[in-house]
């Protein structure tokens, strides 16, 4: 009977001592570990991921038009720039004024208007002032009104506002009265177009095109 046992050959002797000797390394708790740092490696990654897209987003948010009159307000005061502090000044207080007024926030499209509203009034004041004999204001006026231009988009042309305000009156019920017409299309253009164009330029178009 003996004679029948194959003796074992020495490399798989050695084979089985190194598989052996394996094993015991890898036991429940060691394979655990192991998942337990790979998952946390994964959810670092994903950390330093999520860390770099908001730096990424705020580096890249464009500021409202509300932030940036404060950031221009806060440098006028750093260069003394006395012009440009007193306008943005009464600006950020007419805004404050509206904000309460409406309970809410001003839109950019909201502190347009407010912006727009103090163009006006320095168009007139400076036309007042020239009436009544007094240049002085008028030149502070005028600095005043190009402070808060700064503000607005870029303006459209001539041509680019008539043809958006063909294209409105296409758009609009057939109206008799050209009062009426006139009335709607300088509506619907200033709020399509808002702080693009001058009302008087837009008011002279319409009329032309309405006849």
């Amino acid at each position: 009977m003996m004679e029948n046992i194959k003796p074992v050959p020495l490399g798989r002797k050695i084979r089985e001592y190194r598989i052996k000797a394996i094993i015991p390394r890898f036991q429940r708790g060691d394979v655990i570990s192991i998942i337990t740092i790979r998952s946390f490696k994964k959810i670092s990654n994903i950390f330093v991921l999520l860390i770099f897209f908001i730096t990424f987003v705020e580096i890249i948010k464009i500021m409202t038009l509300k932030e940036q009159i404060q950031k221009d307000f806060i440098s006028s005061m750093k260069n003394k720039d006395e012009i440009t502090k007193s306008t943005l000044s009464g600006l950020k207080a007419k805004i404050t004024e509206a904000e309460k007024v409406n309970g809410t926030e001003l839109s950019d499209a909201d502190v347009l208007k407010v912006i727009n509203k103090g163009i006006k009034q320095r168009e007139e004041s400076i036309r007042l002032f020239i009436d009544g004999g007094r240049p002085e204001l008028a030149v502070k006026e005028s600095e005043e009104m190009l402070v808060l231009k700064n503000y607005l988009p870029a303006q459209m042309t001539n041509e680019e506002i008539e043809t958006a305000v063909r294209e409105i009156i296409v758009g609009l019920p057939v109206m008799t009265n050209s009062n009426a017409l006139s009335g709607r299309t300088m509506g619907e253009f200033n709020k399509k177009y808002q702080g693009k164009a001058d009302s008087k330029i837009v008011s002279e178009i319409i009329k032309k095109v309405v006849g």
